[in-house]
């Protein structure tokens, strides 16, 4: 069902229909936009609003509303899409860098908040990767985290590393990972190192 992030009683109701079908037992926050690349300075206020609603308040809600669930259950798992900017902070991405730091501290305040219970919630930081939120960004910003990238170019979507296509979610709710919690996960170092040409 296609569910507006930013409108709070858009996931109250996708929330409903969802528990409705079946318990929950996870969660995947992963809905973002970058926003504008520009100066702080430089940045639209409405814009500003706009990022953080998707980036941060999107993940708000989903949890704000999929948590009481779990509780009652005294299970789950949710996992958190950051990214790297988070951590570091990109110039020309002032609100992007500072949504995704905020993803990182509710993920360990909440992670923490649910210690007692078996409910793990933990975050993926995963530097870029070619994906369609590129679309949104200037050809310098591009160009900017394509320098960054250990290889010197992006990796293409098609060619994305295991932990991209669906393995980094399950790092942390799989069941090796039980004491696990709180925490923002970087991708697996295997996945910096230079992919190989195909023969």
């Amino acid at each position: 069902m296609p569910v507006d992030v930013t409108r709070h009683a858009d996931v109250v109701q996708a929330t409903a229909q969802t528990v409705a079908i079946a318990p929950v037992d996870a969660l995947v926050n992963c809905a973002g936009i970058s926003g504008p690349n520009v100066k702080l300075w430089d940045y639209g206020v409405d814009d500003w609003h706009q990022v953080m609603n998707v980036n941060i308040m999107g993940v708000f809600y989903g949890c704000r509303e999929i948590v009481p669930h779990m509780r009652e259950r005294k299970f789950g798992r949710i996992v958190n899409i950051a990214s790297v900017a988070g951590k570091e902070g990109n110039p020309n991405a002032s609100a992007y860098s500072t949504s995704k730091a905020a993803v990182i501290g509710l993920t360990k305040s909440l992670g923490k908040e649910l210690a007692d219970l078996d409910i793990k919630v933990n975050c993926v930081t995963p530097a870029a990767v070619k994906t369609a939120i590129f679309d949104q960004m200037s050809e310098q910003h591009i160009q900017f985290i394509s320098a960054r990238s250990p290889w010197g170019v992006l990796v293409p979507r098609k060619k994305s590393p295991p932990w991209w296509s669906g393995s980094a979610p399950r790092i942390v709710p799989s069941p090796p990972a039980p004491c696990l919690t709180s925490q923002a996960a970087a991708p697996p170092t295997d996945c910096f190192l230079k992919p190989q040409e195909n023969p």
